[in-house]
């Protein structure tokens, strides 16, 4: 029993076993074993050159000796710290060089004089300031002295300024910012745990600050407690000169980590985003990888200028700018609009030529198409291209607009080819123009002082004999001025055809002639003379219908109704005794009564028509509201009167 018993907790336990133990490890296999202790690998740095290319400068000296450097309003300013220190300045045509007995290790413009900079000098660890910068005349003042007090440095770097005598400088060897404010030394908010401070820089209220030793880039502004830090092993080691331009991009000297080891480059940071604007290497748009550390600055039109010790050479980025900066038209200034290209200008009508003058925006860029141009009347389209110093051209468009002219005078008339004999622009009628009577028909031609005027009237005139009027109309070309002049041309009469002699004993002339039915009654001596307009010496043959001698009497009468048509097919227009060419003709205001068959708009009918409807709809809404408003108060008084009822029947229980 005994051996059964343990016979069977053994196998027992082998299956307790097998199950917990074996079952597990058949089923999940043990892992390989880990594979080698590894580093992550070097993300390739992200390069993002100028697009518009470097400029080579030679400033002369001793440019393996360079100092600090500053650049503004096209000038830079540039430490010499050879043996025999200077300070060289380009005025954007050749650089000069002033000798001074300190070392420039740092240079900064003051902020609002171009004449004022500030310079450090850490070997003898001292600030100065020079009033009057030029070759001969500068004034050097020191403002800062060895030691640890306020006012006092020691290997003085970087310097800020954003305002006249508002200076920041880092006291590197006393791990600090001063700030100086034209008069004394101040304190300045300092990072904790900053150890080797190179360079500052302010962008709004915004202060950053390189720090060679923590490999980072401190910030902050004036509201918050502590500084905030950026930092990237790949990017920010031993980061020393910086600048910033005034869109927030910050430029900083920095060695970066390559896949191959690191190099000296420069980098350009914003928002969150590192990218290599100049890479190693050698000459324009590269730097050397030697451990000197370069200084850089930044243009007012916020292009890149640094220095490179191993080319002895100064590489400013090239101005991509194309912008205009200023345009004159005739002495007067054109507003300029960012983004705008197109601009008219407005002059008078007497102003017959225009001097363009422009300049770009950035001073080594050029313009083309400036100078005088004659204009015509209306409108005179003028391109100007304005080129980047890279070469990147823009084009403006100016509309010079010669006001019309409001000259309404003629200069000159010629009939039939030959100029008018007396003519003055300022007399507006002549008379004592005559022709003989074979001539049927002159040419007037009228030419306006003013091209651009419309000048109405002129033409091949047909002429009448007698008095012929014609009206010559000059309309300034802005149209508001008109002008008249008339022209009284005579045209001599014909020969008068032979008439009967009346007998002395014709009818006196108030007795009015009988009809006759034969036709010769018309030529009778009995006639009167007003019914005889043939008769008269200076009517023409063609217009005297009424002696038709095939004309009845009734026919003679209906015909000296009707008025004669001029030769020219149109009715001739009779000018008044009392007519001042000087002065329009009055309008005619006489409505203008509806032709045969007019019939309204069918559209103006269906629109009434839709009114008329509406109004029904609207009429019938109505009545129906006024309705259902009475049948709502005629069930308000009854269910007053129930209740009122109902009431009274408790009342009278409750009582009983």
């Amino acid at each position: 029993m005994l051996r059964r018993f343990l016979q069977s907790s053994v196998i027992m336990i082998l299956v307790f076993v097998f199950i917990v133990f074996i079952t597990p490890v058949l089923a999940h296999p043990a892992p390989p074993p880990p594979p080698e202790t590894s580093f992550p690998p070097v993300p390739v740095p992200s390069p993002a050159p100028s697009p518009y290319g470097y400029d080579e400068e030679d400033p002369g000296g001793n440019s393996q000796a360079l100092g600090g450097m500053d650049t503004k309003n096209g000038m830079i300013a540039l430490g010499d710290t050879d043996t025999d220190p200077e300070l060289r300045f380009n005025d954007g045509i050749s650089w000069e060089g002033i000798d001074v007995d300190f070392y420039p290790t740092g240079i900064e413009w003051s902020g609002n004089e171009d004449t004022v900079i500030f310079v450090s000098d850490n070997e003898n660890n001292k600030v100065f300031r020079g009033d009057n910068l030029s070759s001969d005349g500068t004034v050097w003042i020191e403002i800062g002295s060895p030691g640890s007090e306020l006012g006092q440095f020691i290997d003085p770097h970087g310097m800020f300024s954003h305002q006249t005598d508002a200076l920041y400088v880092v006291d590197t060897g006393n791990n600090r910012i001063q700030f100086w404010n034209g008069v004394e030394w101040m304190p300045f908010e300092s990072p904790q745990y900053s150890e080797y401070m190179i360079d500052i820089c302010m962008w709004g209220d915004t202060t950053y600050i390189t720090d060679n030793s923590q490999n980072c880039i401190y910030y902050k502004t004036p509201e918050e407690q502590g500084w905030n830090v950026i930092i990237d092993p790949t990017y920010i080691n031993y980061p020393s000169y910086m600048d910033i331009d005034d869109k927030g991009n910050i430029y900083f000297m920095s060695w970066v980590v390559y896949p191959d080891g690191a190099r000296k480059n420069i980098v350009k940071f914003r928002d969150g985003n590192f990218s290599v604007y100049v890479e190693t290497g050698s000459g324009p748009g590269f730097i050397n990888n030697e451990t000197t550390s370069e200084e850089i600055s930044l243009t007012e039109y916020n292009g890149l200028v640094y220095s490179d010790s191993s080319t002895s050479m100064l590489y400013r980025e090239k101005c991509g700018m194309n912008e205009l900066g200023s345009l004159t038209v005739n002495g007067e200034e054109v507003p300029l609009i960012p983004s705008e290209t197109n601009y008219q200008v407005m002059l008078d009508f007497t102003v017959e030529e225009c001097e363009i003058e422009a300049s770009p925006l950035c001073s080594y860029g050029s313009v083309e198409g400036a100078g005088t141009y004659s204009l015509e009347y209306g409108s005179n389209i003028i391109i100007l291209t304005s080129f980047s110093e890279a070469g990147i051209p823009l084009d403006y468009i100016i509309d010079i607009t010669r006001d019309p002219s409001s000259d309404h005078r003629l200069s000159q008339i010629l009939i039939d080819g030959t100029p008018m004999e007396g003519f003055d622009p300022e007399i507006n009628e002549y008379n004592d123009i005559s022709f003989p009577a074979g001539k049927e028909s002159i040419l007037i031609e009228a030419a306006a002082a003013n091209p651009g005027a419309l000048v109405l009237g002129s033409g091949n005139i047909q002429l009448s004999e007698g008095e012929n009027k014609i009206l010559l109309t000059v309309i300034s070309e802005n149209t508001r001025n008109i002008q008249y002049y008339l022209l009284n041309v005579t045209r001599e009469t014909s020969d008068p055809q032979p008439s009967q002699t009346p007998t002395p004993s014709s009818p006196s002339p108030t007795q009015s002639p009988e009809p006759s039915p034969s036709p010769s009654s018309s030529a009778s001596p009995s006639a009167s003379p007003s019914a005889s307009p043939a008769a008269s010496p200076l009517a023409s043959p063609s217009a005297s219908p009424a002696a038709s001698p095939s004309a009845s009497p009734s026919q003679q009468a209906e015909q000296s109704k009707s008025p004669s048509p001029s030769p020219s097919g149109f009715e001739e227009l009779e000018v008044p005794i009392n007519f001042d060419p000087t002065e329009p003709p009055p309008l005619d205001r006489t409505p203008t009564p509806k032709p045969m068959g007019w019939t309204p708009n069918p559209f103006q009918e269906d629109s009434e028509r839709e009114m008329d409807e509406e109004m029904a709809e609207f009429e019938k809404k109505k009545t129906m509201r006024i309705i259902s408003y009475a049948g709502i108060a005629v069930l308000a008084a009854g269910a007053g009167v129930g209740l009122n009822v109902l009431l009274r029947k408790k009342k009278k229980k409750s009582n009983q």
